[in-house]
């Protein structure tokens, strides 16, 4: 994916997780404090949290007995991964993923915006898992695709 694509996945997202409230009010999934005890919006600062420091944030609404496990919180989750994450992602990125699910997936859930991360940080930093294109190279990064793919 150029640079050019990836921006405007990244502004893509953005749009969708607005669209759908998954970054707004008290059971938003995208606003999160890292280290430095600074709020970081993990579509567009990823890098800026840590993947212990979200897990921990995460599990708020996605482990069982968390403080939102069984609210709007855990839904949002749910679509920014299923409805969302999953679909713009190509065949071969999805099971380039697979093979690092135990990085955001916990006890049977998958954490979203941790996959999140952890899909921005290898195709960063690994040529999207060890190949020469990034993760999401197939599937060019647009509002109408992600807005297309993530019905909801």
């Amino acid at each position: 994916m150029s640079m050019n694509q990836s921006v405007d996945f990244v502004e893509a997202l953005h749009c969708k997780a607005t669209q759908m409230g998954w970054n707004q009010g008290s059971k938003q999934i995208t606003s999160f404090t890292n280290r430095d005890g600074r709020m970081v919006d993990i579509i567009k600062q990823y890098g800026q949290i840590d993947e212990a420091m979200l897990k921990t944030q995460c599990e708020r609404f996605c482990k069982a007995g968390g403080a939102d496990a069984q609210s709007r919180a855990k839904q949002n989750n749910t679509m920014m991964l299923c409805a969302c994450l999953s679909k713009t992602l190509t065949a071969s990125a999805q099971a380039k993923l697979l093979a690092c699910r135990s990085e955001f997936t916990f006890n049977g859930i998958k954490y979203a915006p941790l996959m999140y991360k952890i899909i921005n940080h290898h195709a960063a930093h690994h040529h999207g898992f060890g190949c020469h294109q990034p993760i999401f190279a197939q599937k060019p990064a647009s509002t109408s695709n992600i807005c297309g793919n993530c019905s909801g």
